[in-house]
């Protein structure tokens, strides 16, 4: 019977393709179906480190994150959902410019890919893939990284709202900038400033702000 519901949301998913049949057939196996599942919710749970996640299938936990409302609660957090290997040679930036801001763990070029696994970007918290951004974020290691690798990061841009479009994608995952040259610029300039802030210093620290480089304009 209905009843008062607690703090949080709880979305239920039955009949799926009780009047559409035809779509069943789309669906690959059980295992490919629950990795999609999964990347959806690790997508989410980097996005929202304020919220607690817990994903659960035939009965057996994955994982259970509580609310990470502290930096190291997030970088545990962070840990769990890309690896500790990542977050052991993560670095964390958080960069300023006019009206943007970016944050996030940026992996050394040591730790790198041979395919992009293991890159996360968000927009004012909505997940992209955006190519400008993959480009940029490209170019700033382009000195460091050998060819045929890719970098892993997990950031975050903080932007006006009214300065991007998000209902660019039928899936939403681009976005197209009012300034795009101006964000390109953004992106790989301070990357690559604190990459290369972070082998000029030969020490083990594992963040660099804005004030740690000359700032540049984007």
């Amino acid at each position: 019977a209905p009843a008062p519901h607690g703090c949080g949301t709880t979305i239920a998913v039955r009949d799926l393709f009780f009047n559409t049949p035809a779509r069943r057939r789309f669906l690959r196996s059980e295992r490919t179906e629950f990795q999609h599942i999964e990347t959806t919710v690790k997508r989410m749970a980097l996005a929202h480190f304020d919220s607690a996640f817990a994903l659960i299938h035939n009965g057996r936990q994955i994982f259970q994150l509580p609310a990470a409302n502290d930096e190291a609660a997030q970088e545990k957090r962070v840990a769990l959902l890309c690896g500790k290997e990542f977050m052991r040679h993560a670095l964390y930036v958080n960069l300023t410019a006019t009206g943007l801001k970016l944050r996030g763990w940026i992996a050394e070029p040591s730790f790198s890919r041979s395919q992009a696994d293991l890159q996360y970007f968000y927009v004012n918290r909505r997940m992209v893939r955006d190519r400008l951004v993959n480009h940029a974020i490209k170019r700033a290691y382009q000195d460091v990284l050998y060819h045929g690798r890719f970098p892993a990061f997990v950031l975050f841009l903080d932007m006006p709202h009214d300065e991007v479009d998000v209902n660019t994608h039928p899936q939403k995952l681009e976005v197209r900038f009012c300034h795009g040259s101006l964000i390109y610029d953004f992106i790989s300039q301070r990357i690559k400033q604190a990459l290369s802030a972070q082998r000029g210093s030969g020490s083990d620290g594992r963040q660099l702000t804005a004030q740690q480089f000359a700032p540049q304009s984007a």
